[in-house]
């Protein structure tokens, strides 16, 4: 059974506090966030630190995300949706971070136990903003998850 994500608006409202998020890092293109998607999931560097998501089914897919309230993943079916208000980088990266901390929970502990907004996945985020935007970008994320009293370690509560 999965434990209760009791931190995720904690998380969501400090993610809109990061400058990326505040001063836009650009809307993307439906076709732009599928090609940022899949360089990031067949990379080397995410196998290694996360388990190869490419072995499973067809690899990752990308969806408009029509009809839906929020961006969302999902790892039943590796699918990550995107509707127009969430096609951004940091949105994205945190819907691969999903992706990839399911992917490596299950690899390490088996059936999916923790938070989905957990240290495990906030682990997973903050490597992913580290490649995709840079040490500066990591770094301010990072200090902004300690603000906010949002654990790393992965023993802690979600």
């Amino acid at each position: 059974m999965t434990a209760r994500d009791t931190k995720r608006q904690r998380l969501y409202d400090t993610e809109t506090k990061h400058s990326l998020w505040v001063e836009g890092d650009g809307a993307m293109s439906l076709s732009d966030i599928n090609k940022m998607v899949q360089r990031i999931v067949r990379s080397k560097r995410f196998s290694k630190e996360f388990g190869d998501l490419n072995s499973r089914r067809s690899g990752v897919t990308v969806t408009d995300g029509r009809g839906r309230r929020s961006g969302g993943a999902s790892w039943l079916t590796n699918e990550i949706a995107m509707p127009r208000f969430a096609r951004h980088k940091l949105y994205t990266l945190h819907e691969i971070a999903h992706l990839a901390a399911a992917n490596q929970e299950r690899q390490e502990v088996g059936p999916l136990s923790e938070a989905p907004h957990g240290p495990r996945f906030r682990r997973a985020y903050l490597t992913l903003v580290k490649w995709e935007c840079g040490k500066e970008a990591y770094e301010e994320m990072r200090r902004l998850f300690a603000v906010a009293g949002l654990d790393l370690s992965l023993s802690a509560a979600a």
